[in-house]
Formats: C-alpha cells, structure tokens, sequence
C-alpha cells in the first residue's frame, strides 16, 4: 500500500522511484515552465478507490476529490501541491481511499531530452521519462507494483 500512496504524490509531487529514462533530445528546444494540472494517472489494473463497485484504470476517476498542480520556475525551481490521500485496506485488492488535506512541496528540476528529474528539498532526487508536445506533458514509469503507469498533466 505504500507504492499506491507514493504513487499518487507522484501526479502532483512527481517523486516516484527513479527509473531508466531515454536521453535523446526531442525535448531539448522545448520549456515545461509553467503551471501544469494532472489531468489523468492510469495504471494497467484498475481499483476501486472510491467504493462504488466500479474499478476504474483512471485513479483521478476514482478520487473525483483529488486536485493535483506544478509549477515549473525558470530559474528551475518547482512547487507542487496535491490532495493528501488516507488510504484504508490491507492490500491492493481491498484499497479504499479518500481525500484528507493538502500537501505542498518544493524542489528543483532539470528537463533534457525526455528526462525529467526531480530533487525535492526533504527527499533523493529521482529521474523519470518524460515528454512534452505542446501543452501536455506525459510521464511514464514502470512500478514494480502496480506495473506500467502514465500521468498526464496539462499546461495551465
């Protein structure tokens, strides 16, 4: 249950383990400055998060109360804020949720090519995949519970 928890900072605070990221340069000529709205967070299971007997692959489907934003500074400094999450159950069949609070991060960040990495004031900077086109900026990683995850934020 620990992973769910890091893995829904990650649509706000973007901090999730570190993973393998290509480094060629189709980003290079682009800015993510600015501010950006999770929009989506899919996983290949789907969960019930909200109880209603319906599992969705979307987990800001299931947690409709879940606001997640980003800035991104020129000077390479972010701040993040997000819904914080109470989680209940034992195990990622039976995992409920629900919106308690709001977290707010800060860091620093460097975008090259399609690596995103973020150093966070309190955590270990982590490196993810990730990649611009116009106003949407996708990020991919691979979970090692829950498997292939995509988190899709809109410019502001």
């Amino acid at each position: 249950m620990k992973k769910v928890v890091a893995l829904l900072g990650l649509s706000i605070l973007l901090l999730a383990c570190s993973s393998d990221a290509d480094d060629d340069n189709s980003n290079s000529d682009v800015s993510i400055v600015g501010t950006w709205t999770a929009t989506s967070l899919t996983t290949v299971a789907g969960f019930d998060l909200n109880g209603d007997g319906t599992a969705s692959s979307n987990v800001l489907e299931e947690l409709p109360c879940f606001t997640s934003s980003v800035v991104f500074d020129a000077d390479g400094t972010y701040t993040a804020t997000s819904s914080d999450i109470a989680f209940s159950g034992t195990s990622l069949s039976d995992i409920m949720a629900e919106c308690d609070g709001t977290t707010v991060e800060n860091g620093t960040y460097t975008f090259s090519g399609n690596s995103l990495t973020i150093n966070p004031d309190d955590d270990d900077p982590s490196t993810i995949s990730a990649t611009l086109q116009g106003n949407t900026l996708t990020i991919e990683e691979v979970d090692p519970d829950l498997g292939p995850v995509t988190l899709i934020l809109q410019r502001n």
